[in-house]
């Protein structure tokens, strides 16, 4: 009496259900056996399944993969043990799995005796199948062959090992699915739409086609690998097969693979479902929109070709003309600031000083000077910018090009109540800085700051607003921020970079801006903070350098002018007039929306008289 009761069992419901007339199987009862067999399988299956899916303990998960395939053996228990290895940060042991079991079968030699006895070392209750060669039914399903593949890639790239993790993904895309089918090599080769129509789409399905996740997955690899133009064509290709494969997306945009205007006229021909039904869009006409809410560039573009003759010499005009041209460039200050002619060293508001990035670590881009920013918060450059998106009013301007190309993409995120959701924000966050108005940027980060702190694309545009706008006291609070939640990112350091770039403390600049390179090698935004640190304390060989490293970052195809267009000024700043034309004159050809390159060439042309 008065004890306290015991709590309830997680086992009770088994009891119950025995103490009902579910009684065991006798010892010698063969299905009792078989179905105590199914029982146990099934509940340690599901165990490390729900442990996997929760991603909470990856070590539970690998105990109960680990048990379940040492009573199965089973091909598709080995790819759960591996998953489940990979989750818990043991890369190795996963491909390793997977190649003695056969699921990585290119990477396994036909002849080789040793190794079909290998798995008799780990499972030494059930028998190896002879014959040298794996059974024929690990073959005849291709989902769990590419999902094999992909998990080795995936655990190899964590381990720098690309050149394996390539290799594996070369093996697994051929049709058919079998060691002597010739890999395929080129998007272009029709066995990859055969392979993709063979596996199919489960009408539905959450998930991407696994064709599409290999073809994102060797885009990623080219790309790592420094082969920008293979990995513009995988990753096309990802998207052809499969609009829903979000990585090939951001991965495309975040290391600018794809020419200026290209992107938008990609994503118009890609397939994206049924069509427009009584004016509502069916398919998957929203991704549509918020793919375009990405786009930095249009369709049209500032021409390069707007050149007036005179004497039969042309004349590249900037935004004014004459004695009242607004010069603003690493080669001439602001004319109301004399001290830095004199001294060399650019002004505050010159476009050394207001530094940029996209939220890629590959496609930096610069802010620009005084005489290109917008600072008066137009949002008909981003139409429905405010939070929520605002409609356009009857004085909107729909001759305007962003009020053609922007304003359908945002209206529809609004209609679909995405108009405060963090992702949409940052891209419209990145593209009105691309549309020099630092002031619009700087209010859509904050909204996005609000409902997501850390989120990982908008730092370096957020910095770079604040720079632009000499906003030190918010920089500096912004880069405590970012350093304190992430020491080992490159975005804290950025905006660390950019606050004593703010101050004129250009060594400490410096520093911060190299220890941002130091630890993520492939950021360009960082590399050019670096050159502009340089830059601004008259140190050309350095910043041209550092210009450089930025530019091998990007596409040599296409991709990002900004690298470009950062050589073109310093070699102006440095008065080599024919170096500074040809790469300004490259960058505008790349970035054809972008005036600021027209701006510079107009200043090569004031110099050369």
């Amino acid at each position: 009496e008065g004890a306290t009761p015991p709590p309830p069992s997680v086992f009770e419901g088994e009891e119950l259900a025995a103490s009902e007339g579910v009684v065991p199987s006798a010892p010698g009862d063969d299905d009792g056996d078989d179905d105590e067999d199914t029982r146990l399988d099934g509940q340690l299956r599901s165990l490390a399944t729900n442990a996997l899916r929760s991603n909470t303990s990856p070590t539970t998960a690998t105990f109960y993969a680990s048990l379940l395939l040492s009573r199965t053996n089973d091909p598709g228990d080995a790819l759960l043990y591996a998953k489940a290895l990979a989750a818990n940060d043991e890369g190795r042991r996963a491909v390793l799995l997977l190649e003695r079991h056969r699921l990585l079968l290119p990477n396994v030699s036909e002849n080789d005796d040793d190794n079909n006895n290998d798995s008799s070392l780990l499972f030494p209750h059930h028998t190896v199948v002879p014959g040298g060669r794996a059974p024929e039914a690990r073959v005849a399903n291709p989902e769990r062959h590419i999902e094999a593949a992909l998990v080795a890639a995936r655990c190899l790239t964590q381990l720098s090992d690309y050149d394996d993790a390539n290799s594996i993904l070369e093996h697994a895309t051929r049709y058919p699915l079998t060691p002597s089918s010739p890999t395929i090599d080129d998007v272009d080769d029709p066995r990859l739409a055969i392979l993709a129509r063979s596996i199919g789409r489960v009408p539905g399905a959450a998930v991407v086609h696994p064709v599409a996740e290999l073809c994102c997955a060797r885009g990623r690899l080219y790309d790592e690998l420094g082969n920008p133009s293979r990995a513009r064509e995988w990753l096309k290709a990802a998207l052809r097969i499969d609009v829903r494969c979000v990585d090939a997306w951001n991965w495309l945009c975040e290391r600018s693979l794809l020419a200026g205007g290209e992107e938008r006229e990609f994503v118009e021909g890609l397939n994206w479902g049924s069509k427009e039904v009584d004016g509502r869009k069916g398919g998957y006409c929203w991704l549509r929109d918020v793919y375009l809410g990405r786009v930095l560039e249009e369709s049209g573009e500032v021409s390069m070709e707007g050149r007036s003759k005179r004497g039969g010499k042309e004349i590249v005009l900037g935004p004014g003309q004459g004695k009242d041209y607004p010069l603003s460039s690493p080669s001439f200050p602001p004319i109301h600031d004399q001290s830095s002619i004199h001294h060399g060293t650019p002004s505050l508001t010159s476009p050394h000083q207001i530094i940029t990035a996209t939220p890629s670590c590959l496609a930096g881009t610069p802010a620009h000077p005084t005489s290109m920013q917008n600072n008066n918060n137009d949002l008909s450059l981003i139409p429905f910018a405010n939070t929520p998106f605002q409609k356009p009013n009857d004085n909107t301007n729909m001759n305007h090009p962003s009020a053609t190309n922007n304003t359908k993409p945002y209206q529809s995120l609004h209609n679909l109540r995405l108009s405060n959701n963090p992702e949409i924000l940052s891209f419209a966050a990145i593209k009105a800085y691309h549309l020099h108005s630092p002031t619009l940027t700087l209010t859509l980060c904050q909204k996005t700051h609000v409902l997501d702190p850390l989120n990982p694309r908008t730092p370096f545009v957020h910095a770079a607003s604040l720079l632009s706008l000499s906003r030190k006291r918010a920089l500096f609070h912004l880069a405590h921020k970012l350093v304190d939640a992430n020491p080992r990112s490159a975005a804290g350091w950025f905006a660390v970079g950019c606050y004593y770039l703010c101050c004129h403390k250009y060594d400490a600049a410096q520093r911060h801006f190299c220890r941002a390179t130091r630890l993520e090698p492939r950021c360009a935004p960082a590399w050019i903070g670096f050159g502009c640190a340089f830059a601004s304390a008259d140190e050309s060989d350095q910043a041209l350098a550092s210009f450089r490293a930025a530019q091998r970052l990007c596409s040599s195809n296409g991709g990002s002018h900004y690298p470009l267009l950062y050589m073109g000024m310093e070699y102006l700043r440095t008065n080599h007039l024919s170096l500074a034309w040809h790469f300004l004159n490259s960058s505008g050809k790349i970035g054809r929306r972008d005036p600021l390159p027209v701006n510079e060439l107009g200043v090569v042309c004031y110099k050369k008289g």
